[in-house]
């Protein structure tokens, strides 16, 4: 998030499975040179039916928000 609570990206654990288990990795690597922008995001405010939509036309198994 950035200072406007804004997104501006997310980890995804497969992005990172190799640097948790690798500490000389930790000083080097920063969160902007493995986080992506997610293909969506749901609001809180949106019904169910247009979050089912999002997931659909994304492909995605998990959406932030």
């Amino acid at each position: 998030m950035d200072e406007y609570n804004i997104l501006e990206g997310v980890v995804l654990l497969d992005d990172v499975r190799e640097i948790m288990f690798n500490p000389e990795l930790y000083d080097e690597t920063l969160m902007r040179d493995v986080m992506t922008i997610p293909p969506s995001y749901i609001d809180k405010d949106e019904g169910i039916d247009a979050v089912m939509e999002s997931f659909r036309t994304t492909g995605a198994w998990n959406l932030p928000f």
